[in-house]
């Protein structure tokens, strides 16, 4: 096989092992620590509201003494796929990690701030419990989505290495663990992204009050250019078999003169037969 070929044959398994690489890093970004955006941060030091006791309402005040700092919030938080972190005076500590990690997610409240802190407090935990129940449905697909990236890198792994017997992995097998890593990968951008505008809806009226909502573009953006990428492969799959597209060798029976080894046995076995009726 000419290295122009071979290039050829693994650009779309190269793609898939790329997608791969995108979603697990989505996925283990925070675990460790951070080495890349998270999927949001709610920044706290603006925050400042005043408590209208009639109405319980919450109007901007830069004079309000109800504060972040009043209510003991971290000046923000930062929420990853499988763990969220807190940043105090610019120390940044990773709390607990694993599935489901928000569900126990609860306010750290100073008593000091009194009833004015009510309001404020509803809307907070409103946001979060938005986020808690949304956090689990995203983190259910990231394994289905990684592991069938992965079998779609390894069914060309085994096609490479089955070719030389004459039996690769078939176009339409690859097309449709494609496929399925296609639809898995999608849910899971779409979750994310529904995580993340939620989120940002939840709190709108925390940031008229100088909360801020940062978005992880990071995250959003490695995840769908992940999606892509797997489309762009269905895509190959799909013109080879119309004919479009020159095949992928790795998927294609090589012509071999001598056939496989199994024939080639075959032949030898029945050439010696031959040779024996001959002699009698």
């Amino acid at each position: 096989m000419r290295a122009k070929e071979i290039i050829s044959a693994t650009i779309p398994f190269g793609m898939m092992f790329g997608s791969f690489c995108m979603l697990l890093i989505v996925g283990i970004n925070g675990v460790p620590g951070r080495f890349m955006g998270p999927i949001f941060d709610i920044d706290n030091t603006g925050l400042s509201i005043f408590i209208n006791g009639s109405t319980g309402s919450t109007v901007s005040d830069t004079n309000s003494n109800t504060t972040g700092v009043d209510l003991r919030l971290p000046d923000k938080y930062s929420f990853y796929l499988w763990n969220y972190a807190t940043t105090t005076d610019g120390k940044t500590t990773f709390h607990d990690k694993g599935w489901d990690y928000a569900k126990d997610f609860k306010l750290n409240v100073s008593q000091a701030a009194g009833s004015n802190s009510s309001a404020l407090l509803r809307q907070y935990e409103a946001t979060l419990k938005s986020a808690r129940d949304k956090i689990p449905y995203t983190q259910g697909f990231f394994l289905p989505a990684i592991i069938s990236n992965f079998l779609v890198v390894a069914l060309g792994i085994a096609s490479a290495i089955a070719m030389g017997y004459g039996y690769p992995v078939p176009l339409i097998v690859a097309s449709a663990v494609t496929g399925i890593a296609f639809i898995i990968s999608l849910v899971f951008a779409v979750l994310i992204t529904v995580l993340i505008f939620t989120t940002k809806s939840k709190l709108n009226s925390l940031v008229d009050a100088g909360a801020k909502f940062t978005m992880g573009n990071s995250d959003l953006g490695v995840v769908w250019l992940a999606v892509v990428h797997i489309l762009a492969v269905g895509v190959m799959w799909l013109l080879m078999g119309l004919g479009v597209m020159k095949y992928n060798v790795l998927l294609k029976p090589r012509e071999k003169s001598g056939g496989s080894i199994g024939e080639r046995l075959f032949s030898r076995e029945e050439m010696h037969n031959m040779e024996g009726e001959n002699r009698r």
